[in-house]
């Protein structure tokens, strides 16, 4: 049976889709025949056709090696010069090589629209049902809001709680730089360097919060189209890293005050007596670059490939 609904003609692909379409069947459907081509059209079918015009002005291929006849109007031509059947137009595959069988289907999803080096086809059932089938995921994209945040109230508190975690964190970091000088005891030299590392985490993590909201209006109004171009631009990736490592810095440092200061309490070292020398320094060195060199490494590992937990391979969406 022909089908001559509208809905209909999205679910057919090929030669049944180019029927459809160029019968008048589906009227939202273009129909994409070619013009009848003179005998250099078909580039890739030169080296193994013999062309012979006929007298009604149309061309017949002969294909020696299985004999087989056919006219050029079953030859859809490329804008390439390229030619193939039409049963592989709108067919979801880019057969020619440079898109042009594609060109004007309604039947498909282009995963990677206005691009001319990835061609990369989906049936539009396959859009927004919880599996990712485009390779940039932008199939399950759609669904989406128009803004990186969300709300009034959470794009004025990313602003000024990112100021104010800037600014605030840099005095600190500022004030204890000029102090460390003037520290006498190693536990002192310690506690204090801590804290500016609680600081220095703070203060990425501010950053990152001024960079998300300075990214919300730089995609004001048009995120939902854009959402995947952000998602897999190593700016994003970036300012992940920067969060996590911010985090991660200020828990661990943290975690360590809260260790070493229990312990200097219990053994009676928060009293003056040990002094700071060039070995206490070392050690400080070395807690604080072990702390940022883990902190950063949580945050790179998961960008391995062999880590990276991508919800494209299982097919579903997190």
């Amino acid at each position: 049976a022909v089908v001559s609904t509208q809905s209909r003609s999205r679910y057919y692909f090929g030669e049944i889709y180019h029927l459809l379409s160029c019968s008048d069947r589906c009227s939202n459907a273009e129909c994409l025949k070619s013009p009848i081509a003179a005998g250099k059209s078909c580039s890739n079918q030169r080296q193994e056709k013999i062309y012979t015009l006929q007298g009604d002005g149309r061309i017949t291929l002969v294909r020696p090696a299985e004999g087989e006849w056919f006219t050029i109007d079953r030859t859809f031509i490329c804008e390439n010069h390229n030619c193939i059947p039409y049963g592989k137009v709108c067919d979801l595959v880019d057969d020619c090589g440079d898109g042009s069988d594609e060109k004007g289907c309604v039947n498909h999803f282009d995963c990677n629209p206005g691009s001319n080096m990835s061609l990369e086809y989906i049936p539009l059932s396959s859009v927004g049902d919880g599996t990712y089938d485009c390779v940039n995921l932008r199939d399950e994209m759609t669904r989406c809001t128009d803004d990186v945040i969300s709300g009034t109230f959470l794009k004025v508190s990313c602003w000024v709680i990112g100021m104010m975690s800037v600014v605030l964190n840099s005095v600190v970091l500022f004030r204890g730089g000029i102090s460390l000088s003037r520290v006498k005891s190693s536990s002192a030299l310690l506690d204090r360097a801590l804290i500016m590392m609680i600081g220095l985490g703070d203060l990425l993590v501010g950053g990152y919060l001024l960079c998300i909201a300075a990214v919300d209006v730089s995609y004001r109004d048009s995120f939902c189209g854009r959402q995947y171009e952000w998602l897999l631009s190593w700016k994003c990736v970036a300012l992940g890293v920067i969060s996590t490592v911010g985090s991660q810095v200020s828990l661990f440092s943290m975690t360590v005050l809260s260790v070493f200061r229990k312990r200097s309490i219990a053994k009676g070292l928060l009293c003056p007596g040990d002094r700071a020398n060039k070995r206490a320094y070392v050690k400080v060195m070395a807690i604080t670059g072990g702390i940022i060199l883990l902190s950063t490494l949580l945050a790179v590992i998961p960008l391995l490939q062999r880590f990276e937990d991508d919800p494209g391979r299982n097919g579903r969406t997190p």
